[in-house]
């Protein structure tokens, strides 16, 4: 299991809502994969495009945010872990 606790304390130093937005992004979208396309109406599911581009948008903001590379970084790669637990 991959604890979050160095991306928490990250992005908690933050005067931001990164941290509700990673937590929106891991459990509030549907894991399955549909045997169909889905689109927005179907509802939140990871496997649509919005999901993928929701993540990159986050961490692309973060850094207009100023915040440090290797942060942004090392908060990408644990998101990744978490979210495939």
């Amino acid at each position: 299991i991959v604890e979050f606790g160095t991306m928490k304390e990250i992005l908690k130093s933050q005067p931001n809502d990164y941290l509700d937005t990673l937590l929106v992004l891991r459990y509030g979208y549907r894991e399955e994969i549909p045997n169909r396309m889905v689109y927005s109406a179907d509802g939140n599911y990871k496997i649509r495009i919005g999901w993928f581009f929701a993540v990159r948008n986050l961490f692309s903001n973060m850094s207009y945010d100023n915040f440090p590379q290797k942060d942004i970084e090392s908060t990408a790669n644990e998101f990744i872990k978490w979210t495939y637990e």
